[in-house]
């Protein structure tokens, strides 16, 4: 530490002013003419050691700052009142650092840790982004400056000067610089631009002068002098001219300082006999006393009063986030926002809450957390929670994120409401619909439709041809089947109304062309073909056009398609050993998939009408049965259990029912039952083939009613294929 040298007949400064044998006590006045505002901050050994401490221009609503055993002194506070600089021996006395803290005592920063040098009463710059400060790092006291975030970039203000530097303060508009140094044995002001370019000797004195600072405006400096035997306060202008004394008594008075306003001083003085601090107007009238203790209290700095605290109001925002199907997941992003920018960082925490979508039906993924809002930093923060999709038909469903425990901040919104809004459209109201199926009924294979109850049976197609493996669009409108009515021994793809009027033919080709299946959508139609040599699945608009191979390639037969939702289509193939086994596949030839690994014949598959089910006739159980499965291949579940066989499987529009055809009672009838396997019951009951139903919406039925007898039924078309490729329709045609 460094002692400054005496002069003759002057009391000594110190680093810490102390009452000297020179002062005497002075009586003053104890009120001031104006009331200035905003906040001092001072040192002061009122509790043993010397702390930093702040209080009014009154001398009310003192604060304790630092509150260590080290020695914290020479404070300067900002200009606008929110941050000190300070010094601090605090964690190795005898050396100082320079320090920087907020107004309350908060965020302590040290600047200069580890220089090993003495670093000594620093000053901000008016846009806090520089600290200012003196040190002897370079052998001498010089003014340095780093950055006032971290300490960074330490910069030598006066190494070109030979005088060096010290007890220096900014001009308010930050581009001037007004400091102390030593010509000689003795002290003088200096200027310098912010840059340390610019250094220009202000006064020429045989006495002292020192700790200057300027008016908030920068047209005067005020500063201590011993210019006349005594430390006096002393006002200037800003080039050094026209030097008055403010103070003008035969005591200690030193360390002025300007308030933000520019019509008061601060300073410190020892008339009453110990340190104490002071302010006076620019006359040097009205001077004072504000603190009154026997202890040190020294370096007095004034500025603004810290903006009071801002405590903003929380909220959240809702969200609303279409569901998605399964398997895909939406992100719903909640906003947090402050009301106002905070003075103090802001805290709070959320987690999600049930309402009417759970995190057990998996609607939602639970989460919990907290967020933070920096003091300048953005006024708004997300939170983001993981929504699952779904194919379930459901009302629109709502969960909650609740924010709790805020922290400098209130709550004004403390619930998000996240709307899940439903995206799957349910199946037209399509039951009980109509059952269409394959009937030997008039002779020759036909297209019948009944009512699901079995009543009600009807021709739709009415021609010697044969009429054979229809499917009957979801919402009824439209059926699609096999036909050779083109006076051909083979096969093509027809279509019609749900009426059966309007018959079209989609295919001519010199193949077989076979057991049609029409998208949910009614855009498309699978279909068996041989017409690239081998058996494989086709796919064509449901307008006849764009004919597509989804199975090429391939040596062995591909049989049985039908489509489900999404496009994707299923069909039976023995590509994989001698049985046939049930494989998916997208419309466009992507996404092959295995989904039945059996010993027997996995055939006839068709998805329910949410796609998440699968039922099909296998005899893997030595005879044909009717089994169900997830889409996935999974979960699988055995329906049928009888002696007979059970094939040819089809959902009912709303996925309740299936209905599929059966030889239990001697002879080839159409039963259904639930999707449990219960309910089994015949819907179907004569002498003839009845077989291959599918069921589809409500159509009107035509006027004219078949009334079944006993019917005599001749030829093959399909005795040139003894292929298995055609178990699916188990005797279809005879």
């Amino acid at each position: 530490m460094r002692i400054l040298p005496i002069r003759k007949g002057v009391c000594a400064r110190r680093i810490f002013p102390l009452r000297s044998a020179c002062v005497e006590r002075l009586e003053t006045r104890t009120f001031f003419s104006g009331v200035p505002d905003g906040v001092i901050v001072f040192t002061t050994n009122r509790d043993g050691n010397y702390e930093i401490y702040s209080m009014t221009p009154q001398g009310t609503n003192l604060k304790n700052l630092t509150n260590n055993s080290a020695l914290d002194a020479i404070p300067q506070v900002s200009d606008d009142g929110t941050m000190i600089a300070f010094s601090s021996d605090r964690g190795h006395p005898g050396q100082q650092d320079v320090y920087s803290m907020n107004i309350d005592g908060s965020n302590v920063k040290n600047l200069t840790p580890n220089s090993g040098a003495f670093d000594w009463d620093p000053s901000l710059s008016p846009d806090k982004t520089k600290m200012l400060f003196m040190s002897d790092r370079a052998g001498r006291l010089d003014l340095w400056v780093v950055n006032a975030t971290d300490g960074s970039n330490p910069v030598n203000l006066t190494t070109d000067s030979a005088y060096g530097g010290d007890f220096a303060s900014w001009s308010d508009d930050g581009t001037k610089i007004v400091y102390g140094a030593y010509v000689g044995n003795n002290e003088e002001i200096f200027v310098m631009n912010a840059n340390g370019s610019g250094k220009t000797r202000l006064t020429f004195t045989t006495g002292r002068d020192t700790y200057p600072a300027f008016s908030p405006d920068g047209s005067k400096i005020v500063f201590t002098s011993e210019r006349n035997g005594n430390r006096q306060i002393y006002l200037m202008d800003s080039n050094g001219g026209n030097p008055v004394n403010l103070s003008n008594n035969p005591y200690v008075d030193q360390v002025p300082y300007f308030n933000e306003d520019g019509d008061h001083i601060s300073f410190q003085s020892y008339r009453n006999g110990d340190g104490e601090v002071y302010i006076m107007d620019l006359t040097g009238a009205d001077q004072t006393r504000i603190t009154n203790h026997p202890a040190q209290d020294a370096y007095p700095s004034w500025g603004e009063s810290a903006p009071l605290p801002v405590v903003p109001a929380i909220s959240i925002s809702d969200v609303s986030v279409i569901e998605g199907n399964a398997g895909q997941t939406k992100i719903a992003t909640f906003t947090v926002s402050l009301s106002a920018a905070p003075t103090s960082p802001a805290t709070v925490a959320w987690s999600t809450a049930n309402g009417t979508a759970t995190t057990v039906d998996g609607d939602f993924i639970a989460a919990a957390g907290s967020l933070s809002f920096a003091v300048g930093g953005p006024l708004s923060r997300t939170i983001n929670v993981t929504i699952n999709g779904d194919a379930k038909v459901e009302a629109n469903e709502t969960f909650f994120v609740n924010l709790t425990n805020p922290g400098n901040a209130t709550l004004s919104d403390a619930q998000g409401v996240a709307t899940i809004t439903n995206d799957d459209v349910a199946a037209p109201p399509i039951n009980p619909g109509k059952i269409i199926y394959q009937s030997s009924a008039s002779g020759n294979n036909e297209i019948f439709l009944m009512n699901p109850d079995g009543t009600g049976n009807t021709n739709l197609t009415s021609n010697p041809a044969n009429d054979v493996t229809p499917s009957v669009s979801r919402d009824g409108s439209i059926i699609v089947f096999a036909s050779n009515r083109a006076a051909t021994s083979n096969l093509d793809i027809y279509r019609m109304t749900g009426t059966g009027t309007g018959v079209t033919r989609l295919s001519s080709d010199a193949a077989v062309d076979y057991t049609p299946a029409i998208s949910p959508d009614n855009s498309k139609i699978v279909f068996l073909s041989n017409r690239s040599g081998n058996y494989d699945i086709w796919i064509m608009g449901s307008d006849g056009t764009g004919f597509v191979n989804l199975t090429p390639n391939t040596p062995k037969s591909d049989y049985s398609p039908s489509i489900g939702l999404n496009n994707r289509v299923l069909f039976s193939s023995d590509r994989a050993g001698g049985v046939a086994q049930v494989y998916g596949i997208n419309a466009d030839g992507t996404g092959l998939a295995r989904l039945t690994t059996s010993a027997g014949n996995d055939t006839s598959a068709v998805f329910s009408p949410d796609g998440n089910t699968i039922v099909f006739q296998s005899d893997r159980d030595g005879n044909r049965e009717i089994y169900r499965m997830n889409a996935n291949g999974t979960g699988l579940l055995r329906l049928t259990n009888n002696g007979a066989s059970d094939q040819s499987p089809a959902f009912s529009p709303d996925g309740s029912k299936i209905v599929f055809q059966s030889y239990r009672d001697g002879n080839a009838e159409i039963y259904k039952m639930k999707t449990d396997g219960s309910g089994v019951t015949r819907l179907t009951t004569n002498s003839v083939i009845d077989s291959a139903p599918t069921w589809g919406g409500p159509v009107s039925t035509p006027a004219s009613v078949v009334k079944f007898g006993t019917v005599r039924i001749t030829g093959d078309l399909l005795t040139s294929r003894n292929n298995a490729d055609f178990q699916s329709k188990e005797s279809v045609l005879i």
